[in-house]
């Protein structure tokens, strides 16, 4: 039997997995190139669209440098 979630509990699960998301493709990023810029790492910690978040970890370990990262996100 499931547990009964609030609305407020249920934000909170997607706001975990989003900030996952960002967390995976920060890492990913750093350990591929480098420290990752200011700008850069704002942007993704800005971004709330959870099916945009779940490809920056691919498309962040398939690019080839941080500004082809940058140019789709």
């Amino acid at each position: 039997r499931m547990p009964y979630l609030t609305h407020i509990e249920r934000r909170g699960q997607a706001e975990g997995r989003r900030q996952t998301l960002r967390e995976a493709t920060l890492e990913v990023l750093e350990a591929r190139f480098g420290a990752v810029p200011y700008e850069l790492r704002e942007h993704i910690q800005n971004l709330a669209d959870e099916a945009a978040l779940k490809k920056l970890p691919r498309r962040a370990a398939l690019a080839r440098s941080q500004d082809e990262f940058r140019g789709k996100v």
